[in-house]
């Protein structure tokens, strides 16, 4: 590993964590580095490139010239992906088609220029690259052949993954931690109806005031004051849809006869990485939900019910709900039911990655997994296709899975999770040493440049 790509710099745990990479690898020669304001501490007589963050924000709104078509090899599902993760761009930025195509050529070729006349021997991301600039990015160093690597901090708690790109997961055998304890406790709490995941609590109300706030200041440092009142509008427009989605989505929702066959697809929070781009065409959850119901066994219900976090304003419409709605069978249940109580009750569970698949595995109740999760081929995970027979699938597997299969299962699975946090937003949630889950990432990627 002579010259190495980072994404990036955007705390100082991700400033520790490449000091230490630095430190572990005696023969880096050359880094090329995305940073938002963080510096590394130490002089190193190696060269060192920073690609400024703000730069890149700048990028999305240039209006460039017709670049370089030749520059351009990519693949149908890249464009695809790149277009709808911009759902995570402020509006005023990705109001249409248009827009959109503009911030991807202008990205394309920023990244192209960037890249051009390097060789790089490995690519690190701190997370599945899922932010459209560093989506980008893995798609021109995987043009280039460069082996990308990407660390994913999994719904199993505690435990996070290291992937090389597109979808191979390293095995954990680089350092040894006596878990074993802990992997039991952890099945055990996502067994517990009163597990709710840190995620999902509700951050007090200055908090969500100052973090709206500083989206807006940091909009309009970037845009100009002129962009004010867009940004005053789009605000508006945004708190009208999602009351008037609330209402809506209230107004046909129903509490669930649990004595009857259904099966339950909890909706996934969006826009987020878990639906795109982990998720593929099951992005539009409308396609997963009309895929089921496809294969609805006569006198079986589908319930679907909302993410208790989604904002109803983005990824939600009422012609979402209302199209959904005119499926025969097919049920919005209210959102503040009970998930747990849908859960234990219903025949099949189906989603594209959601934590809520990981607690219906752990009970060995049968799920239809889409997406790409660590979990998606466990014994009791059902393939979504048109010939499914879903009654005999499912009996197939109430007869033949049973939690002590699971457990093996997840024993095979463990041999390629770390123990540890690779996101610092965990680290409350994981009982390691700051020190020593940073010396443990770096040894990952120290042993496997002395396997290559």
């Amino acid at each position: 590993m002579k010259s190495l790509f980072y994404c990036g710099l955007f705390n100082q745990f991700h400033v520790d964590f490449l000091e230490k990479l630095i430190e572990d690898n005696s023969d880096l020669e050359e880094i090329l580095l995305i940073s938002d304001g963080y510096k590394l501490k130490h002089n190193y007589k190696i060269k060192i490139q920073y690609v400024e963050y703000d730069i890149i924000k700048k990028i999305t709104i240039k209006n460039n010239e017709i670049v370089d078509y030749n520059i351009f090899n990519f693949q149908s599902e890249e464009l695809f992906n790149s277009l709808k993760m911009m759902d995570r761009l402020h509006s005023i930025d990705s109001f249409g088609f248009e827009s959109r195509v503009k911030i991807f050529f202008n990205l394309i070729d920023f990244w192209n220029k960037i890249f051009k006349n390097k060789k790089i021997d490995i690519a690190i991301f701190h997370n599945r690259p899922h932010e459209v600039f560093d989506y980008i990015a893995q798609i021109v160093l995987s043009q280039k052949r460069v082996d990308t690597y990407y660390f994913f901090q999994t719904n199993f708690m505690g435990f996070f993954e290291v992937v090389k790109l597109p979808s191979k997961r390293i095995k954990n055998n680089f350092y040894n931690l006596d878990f074993k304890n802990f992997f039991m406790d952890t099945i055990k709490s996502y067994r517990d109806q009163d597990l709710k995941p840190f995620y999902l609590k509700k951050p007090p109300i200055l908090d969500l005031i100052l973090k709206k706030s500083n989206g807006f200041l940091s909009t309009i440092k970037l845009r100009g004051v002129k962009s004010f009142f867009n940004l005053l509008y789009s605000t508006l427009r945004s708190k009208i849809k999602n009351f008037i989605n609330d209402i809506y989505l209230t107004k046909i929702s129903n509490r669930p006869n649990l004595d009857e066959n259904f099966i339950f697809i909890p909706l996934q929070f969006q826009p987020e990485l878990t639906t795109c781009p982990l998720g593929g065409i099951h992005v539009y959850q409308e396609i997963l939900i009309k895929q089921i119901h496809s294969i609805l066994p006569d006198n079986w219900k589908i319930y679907i019910k909302e993410h208790p976090n989604q904002n109803l304003s983005i990824n939600r419409s009422v012609d979402f709900y209302k199209k959904i709605k005119l499926l025969k069978n097919v049920e919005f249940i209210n959102k503040k039911y009970d998930s747990y109580k849908l859960l234990n009750k219903c025949r099949i569970l189906a989603t594209t990655t959601g934590t809520l698949g990981l607690e219906a595995l752990l009970q060995a109740k049968p799920i239809i997994i889409t997406g790409d999760v660590f979990f998606k081929d466990a014994p009791n995970a059902i393939k979504l296709n048109p010939d499914t027979n879903l009654i005999f699938q499912i009996q197939k597997v109430e007869k033949n899975v049973m939690t002590t299969n699971i457990e093996e299962y997840m024993e095979e699975k463990f041999k390629f999770l770390f123990y540890g946090y690779s996101d610092p937003l965990y680290a409350k949630q994981v009982e390691i040493d700051y020190k020593l889950n940073i010396d443990n990432m770096s040894k990952i990627f120290s042993n496997l440049n002395k396997l290559n």
